[in-house]
């Protein structure tokens, strides 16, 4: 056989993987399997039992589902994953969100829902990113910290992050420094998650919080060592993107500041899959604009009066965030 033909049954194999792991996990979510674990660990005999299922046949789904990463054996119990807890819904696997698959690839748009209740009006797709998604950015926040290098060559700074939403990224420089003082300008539901997070390592003596839009950041010429923007500026329409730094540069940055802009980027080979998977998922949210090129940022940065720009992947899963440095000459 030859390395082609071996390489496209190794190909239809893993798609067959894929097909089956899909099936298993909605199977296991729909008979209430994964609700039931997330109490606590259980044998098959209990689940079978607990649920009305034949025992033999939900011991081999028990298995599959090992082999698909949502669940862990030990001898004869099983119990959710680690991974597989962070789905909010262990029934659906948050699926009524790729259910508007069909329709956005068909139309280009979805409906769009206002979270309700939601004095700055966040948009409820938004609300669903930016949960979903922040504590999959705490390797890549602590990456961030050791490319600036928090701590010791910048130590004591005065940071801003805009558009904090959980505040993973500035919680971890904040954690490597606890000379630095942060601020967090978001909403006022934004920043109960943003409160949470930095209560939760205990850094509260660290931080302001203060409420306003981050897109049009007004403080009162303030004047900032490093201001942040992680994980905001894909979604942000390309003028909407220059307007911000412009507003940042010429109001919030010292002169001797400087800007980083950590976000979503092409790049990495093992962030390939997520990234696709993450733009699908982008267009049928509430955020307007698409994921942008490094090479755009930089230009904006530029020319906003940044001579200094430099960029670097952040090598942690899942591969797919970098991080762009802007100084003035």
């Amino acid at each position: 056989m030859s390395n082609s033909q071996l390489k496209t049954v190794k190909d239809f194999v893993k798609l067959q993987h894929d097909l089956a792991a899909y099936h298993v996990a909605k199977t296991a979510g729909k008979l209430g399997i994964l609700a039931a674990l997330d109490s606590g660990q259980k044998t098959t005999a209990e689940l079978a039992q607990q649920l009305a299922l034949h025992p033999d046949a939900t011991e081999m789904l028990m298995y599959a589902l090992c082999e698909s990463g949502l669940v862990e054996h030990y001898g004869d119990l099983f119990a959710l994953s680690p991974a597989a807890r962070m789905f909010a819904d262990k029934i659906t696997l948050e699926d009524e969100y790729w259910r508007r698959l069909e329709d956005f690839v068909r139309t280009g748009s979805v409906a769009r829902v206002i979270a309700t209740g939601q004095s700055d009006e966040i948009p409820a797709d938004d609300v669903i990113l930016l949960q979903r998604h922040a504590w999959m950015q705490t390797p890549a926040a602590m990456d961030a910290a050791e490319v600036l290098d928090v701590g010791r060559s910048r130590r004591g700074l005065r940071i801003l992050e805009l558009g904090g939403g959980q505040s993973i990224f500035s919680a971890a420089l904040a954690h490597r420094d606890p000379d630095s003082r942060v601020a967090i300008l978001d909403g006022p539901v934004a920043l109960v998650g943003a409160r949470e997070t930095v209560a939760s390592v205990g850094l509260d003596n660290q931080f302001d919080f203060v409420e306003g839009d981050w897109r049009r950041p007004e403080l009162g010429g303030s004047d900032f060592d490093l201001v942040i923007i992680a994980g905001r500026m894909h979604g942000l329409a390309s003028a909407d993107c220059e307007r911000l730094i412009a507003s940042v540069v010429n109001s919030l940055l010292a002169p001797t500041g400087e800007f980083v802009v950590i976000d979503i980027f092409r790049g990495q080979p093992d962030g390939s899959r997520s990234i696709a998977f993450y733009e699908l998922e982008l267009g049928m949210s509430d955020r307007p604009g698409p994921m942008h090129r490094p090479q755009s940022i930089r230009t904006w940065l530029q020319e906003a009066g940044l001579t200094q720009v430099r960029y670097a992947h952040l090598p942690s899963p899942p591969h797919v965030w970098g991080l762009i440095l802007a100084q003035r000459a």
